[in-house]
């Protein structure tokens, strides 16, 4: 399926895939089809000899269906900002369609991507997270986006992902609290901040640039903009006083240098052999008649 990216709005790629969790039993997820291609030509090396010529290197991860769907529901927004009232999904997803395959820059949206995708059932699942809804009967619900539903999810995958237990099982997580020198114990509500701050972040990869910020500013982070402030010009200071003390040792070292050169040519005239040269005070004296 190609859709898309809940970010940037690029065509991105997307699997639908099903598991079996227990006896009778199906589930469906999504897997984000990503590819990476060397700078240089490369090749794959299999055993029994097989060799791939293509070196490109293809990733497949988990994907949150809610993630995808924030472009599509949005598209069906009412213009005046209003929260619409209550429809079926079909209604919702059939207005969608029809909105994003008319933009210019969603012309790569096929409304045979968007059917397949709109009919996984973890797609409906994923609805009950990011909308309200009201079940009319027992085969008919209706549902409205919400923006409010949405970041209250979203929080608590943040939340999620700053838990300790969670945060330090991933060492590049880790080092963005080690280069702010958040590691230390006594430091630990500044580190909590930097984990939450680190977890939207990294949750805002999926987001619209509008829902990020809003996400960010869900959270306080003065004390930890206060430390970082304080951080940055402690390590303004010491940069300067570096780079003032390689100034003054490249100096003295130009200085030394001078100093040995002339050691150098003064070592050289007095070696020369002056036997037989005038002295320059014989060109003083007066001349005799």
């Amino acid at each position: 399926m190609r859709l898309p990216h809940p970010r940037t709005d690029a065509p991105s790629l997307y699997l639908s895939c099903k598991k079996s969790p227990g006896v009778n039993e199906v589930t469906t997820f999504i897997l984000e089809v990503q590819s990476i291609s060397p700078h240089s030509k490369r090749s794959w090396f299999l055993k029994n000899d097989r060799v791939i010529s293509d070196g490109k290197l293809l990733f497949m991860t988990p994907v949150d269906p809610v993630f995808l769907l924030i472009p599509i529901l949005r598209a069906a927004q009412p213009v005046d900002g209003t929260l619409g009232k209550f429809r079926p999904i079909d209604d919702i997803f059939e207005e969608s369609t029809l909105k994003l395959c008319a933009q210019e820059r969603f012309s790569f949206v096929k409304s045979a991507d968007l059917s397949q995708f709109t009919a996984l059932d973890c797609v409906h699942d994923a609805l009950k997270r990011m909308c309200e809804y009201q079940d009319l009967t027992d085969e008919l619900t209706v549902y409205r986006y919400s923006r409010v539903k949405l970041l209250q999810y979203l929080s608590s995958k943040v939340a999620h992902l700053a838990q300790p237990v969670v945060f330090e099982t991933y060492p590049s997580l880790q080092r963005h609290l080690a280069k702010d020198g958040l590691l230390d114990q006594e430091r630990e509500a500044l580190r909590q901040a930097g984990r939450l701050r680190v977890a939207c972040e990294i949750v805002s990869q999926y987001l619209p640039p509008d829902l990020h910020q809003e996400l960010i500013a869900s959270y306080e982070y003065a004390a930890l903009d206060e430390y970082l402030r304080k951080l940055a010009e402690e390590t303004s200071v010491l940069t300067s006083a570096r780079s003032a003390g390689n100034a003054k040792e490249a100096t003295d070292d130009k200085k030394r240098k001078a100093v040995a050169q002339l050691s150098k040519g003064v070592s050289k005239l007095m070696k020369v052999n002056t036997s037989g040269m005038a002295k320059i005070s014989s060109f003083f004296k007066k001349t005799v008649k």
